[in-house]
């Protein structure tokens, strides 16, 4: 079936997530390029954390815009995009970058994925003088941490995620990113009182 891009109230700013799935589901290939817009930067650096090699990134985020696009019928409902979207790209990502081809599930515990926290002028990273040494120190400490530690701090402090969302998107449970988070912060703590007050300007 072809897109409808003249449909009847097209999807466009401000209309609720809900509200976009909906005419997504409906053919509107509007509500398909509100997404890929509001939605790639934050795509496009999430990947960035798994490999470094933009073509793999790029295949892989354009894979899984063709995908809900052509499986528009029988996808399911959603009222959180992003995390929808940020779970897709992880699965991907990661079976693309695995050398093993793992399989993805709630039941992956094994870290055998990469995914680096690393600072960027395009995600606000502070580049003034002062502040250099002390994003030296943190970026050593957090490099410091396991994969799932650094993708949870990335996901809560820079995607703004609640926890229920980055369960979703880690596929573990609600309590164990919880757990995750309190470890994570507790050892990073040890080294930086001024952690909270920077991190999430800085990832």
């Amino acid at each position: 079936m072809e897109a409808h891009s003249t449909i009847h109230h097209s999807a466009t700013e401000g209309t609720s997530d809900v509200e976009i799935w909906q005419k997504l589901k409906k053919s509107d290939s509007q509500a398909l390029k509100l997404i890929y817009n509001q939605h790639i930067k934050i795509l496009y650096m999430y990947g960035g954390k798994f490999s470094k090699d933009k073509e793999v990134i790029e295949d892989c985020i354009q894979e899984l815009f063709m995908t809900i696009w052509e499986r528009r019928f029988i996808i399911g409902d959603t009222d959180a995009i992003r995390p929808y979207l940020l779970t897709s790209l992880r699965r991907r990502m990661i079976r693309v970058t695995s050398k093993n081809h793992i399989k993805i599930d709630r039941n992956f515990e094994i870290e055998k994925y990469d995914f680096n926290i690393e600072f960027g002028s395009e995600e606000k990273l502070i580049n003034s003088e002062d502040n250099a040494e002390l994003i030296n120190k943190l970026s050593n400490e957090l490099n410091k941490l396991t994969k799932k530690q650094q993708e949870v701090i990335y996901l809560k402090y820079h995607c703004g995620l609640s926890y229920e969302e980055i369960a979703d998107v880690m596929t573990i449970n609600y309590q164990s990113a919880r757990n995750l988070m309190h470890k994570s912060l507790l050892l990073l703590r040890k080294q930086f009182s001024q952690l909270l007050l920077i991190l999430s300007l800085l990832i």
